[in-house]
């Protein structure tokens, strides 16, 4: 209860103390008064105290029926909500907060899927380069010796873009045993670059060359040539040189355009692999 509530009580209270004082007199006064006339006085004495307690509680209760609107007006503007201008204030800050997660969003999905393509394009370059240096590898391979084939070139053909090699695995039928030459289906291969479809082609035997990766740009497939010494041999290669071939330089580019239109800088991938061909030219 707040100091303002107090003050009719306290003038209640103080009126109280002054009756009570007037109805005791000095003994000397009550000894010359007659009984009649200090009942008469009494009496009255008791009237104005009644009619003093119930003014100072009258007041006292007034008071704090006066008062307690407040409160309740004061709680229900507490709990009313917020008014137009701060509803309207609140939604334009959750707006530009809105915005600047969208964009925060949106530069995260593009760098996400920049970087998913630059990790597809690396996956599959190191798969076509390595499946070319294995098959590398076998250029002239012969577990058979003393066949009508004996002394087959390993490579019939040694150009920048394009090459053929040619090595004994099987026989006539498929699960048979090497019989010598190198004349059996999948035991000559080419890989060639298509200027048209910027595709790396891979065929073997008499086939059709079919796709090995897609998004090689033009000088995207690369091949060069070293004898022993170390001295690069031009292309294209004659029956004498691609004797001499001891290593060969692959490179492999592969190129898409970025996933954010606003970048022109494509994603490119490039790997470059020096390959030892341990298997004898003849």
């Amino acid at each position: 209860m707040s100091r303002k509530r107090w003050e009719p009580f306290s003038f209640g209270f103080t009126k109280v103390l002054e009756l009570i004082a007037k109805l005791s007199p000095r003994p000397s006064l009550l000894r010359l008064r007659s009984g009649q006339a200090l009942q008469g006085e009494r009496e009255n004495s008791l009237s104005s105290l009644s009619t003093s307690l119930r003014t100072s509680l009258g007041n006292l209760f007034f008071t704090e029926l006066r008062y307690t609107p407040s409160i309740t007006q004061s709680r229900h503007r507490a709990s009313s909500g917020f008014t137009v201008v701060e509803a309207m204030v609140a939604i334009g800050i959750a707006g530009l907060l809105y915005a600047a997660l969208y964009g925060f969003y949106g530069v995260h999905l593009r760098v996400v899927r920049a970087e998913e393509v630059r990790l597809s394009l690396q996956e599959s370059s190191r798969v076509a380069i390595d499946f070319l240096i294995r098959e590398l590898h076998f250029a002239g391979a012969r577990p058979i010796r003393g066949s009508s084939c004996e002394g087959f070139e390993r490579l019939t053909a040694a150009e920048e873009q394009q090459m053929t090699i040619q090595y004994d695995f099987r026989g006539d039928s498929v699960g048979a045993p090497p019989d010598g030459c190198p004349d059996d289906p999948g035991e000559r291969v080419t890989y060639l670059y298509d200027d048209d479809q910027q595709v790396l082609k891979r065929a073997t035997g008499g086939g059709a060359p079919q796709p090995l990766i897609n998004d090689v740009p033009v000088n995207g497939f690369f091949l060069r040539y070293f004898d022993r010494d170390g001295n690069e041999l031009e292309s294209p290669l004659g029956s004498e040189e691609r004797i001499a071939v001891h290593t060969m330089v692959v490179s492999i580019q592969v190129s898409v355009r970025h996933p954010d239109p606003g970048i022109e800088a494509p994603l490119t991938s490039e790997l470059s692999s020096t390959v030892f061909l341990p298997n004898p030219a003849r």
